[in-house]
């Protein structure tokens, strides 16, 4: 099955009887993350992604959003309890609110591009990536580029940003698409 991606842009505020609504759909343990964020559009991002990710579902593979219970592994990447077989991964930056599912393992990273930080780039990158970045006229762009595709990998096994993320991209070709200033990037082997 080729992964289903939803992205949306989210420009202006969740209203408040809207934001209550759909914070019935969460778990416990959800809402209380969402709430706890301080900053208004990450805490609708957050909601948006996660009702995101239950109509995916309900629309890709017919689990009615009563039956779908988010549990999260060891490393906090969320997983259907009940259905192994679906996965799913949300992801959002600014403006947008990117979700994939699909029967095999995802990952999806989406972020806006950003001033380019060539100590933070030394850290994250191997010597070809670093040279790659180095010959493009637009380095932040091309290092986001980077930045997502390896979230995405990492994202997809699990393990975020704790993995090894310098090497992570070895002998995979990742999906990515700019949006806007944005990249989104996909990895569903």
């Amino acid at each position: 099955m080729t992964p289903e991606i939803y992205v949306i842009k989210v420009n202006t505020p969740i209203d408040e009887n809207t934001f209550q609504f759909l914070l019935s759909f969460v778990s416990d343990e959800k809402k209380e993350r969402i709430l706890r964020n301080r900053i208004q559009q990450n805490a609708d991002n957050m909601l948006i992604g996660e009702i995101l990710a239950r109509f995916m579902i309900k629309k890709t593979f017919g689990v009615s959003v009563e039956e779908q219970s988010f549990c999260l592994d060891k490393h906090g990447k969320p997983f259907l309890a009940e259905h192994p077989d679906i996965h799913f991964n949300i992801s959002h930056s600014g403006e947008y609110v990117a979700c994939g599912v699909s029967n095999r393992p995802i990952g999806i990273d989406i972020q806006k591009i950003g001033l380019y930080k060539p100590d933070l780039a030394q850290k994250v990158c191997t010597e070809n990536e670093l040279a790659g970045i180095e010959s493009t006229s637009n380095k932040a762009s091309e290092f986001t580029r980077l930045w997502t595709q390896k979230e995405a990998v990492l994202k997809m096994n699990g393990t975020g940003i704790r993995g090894d993320i310098k090497n992570c991209l070895e002998n995979f070709n990742v999906d990515s698409k700019k949006i806007d200033e944005y990249w989104l990037s996909v990895w569903c082997p």
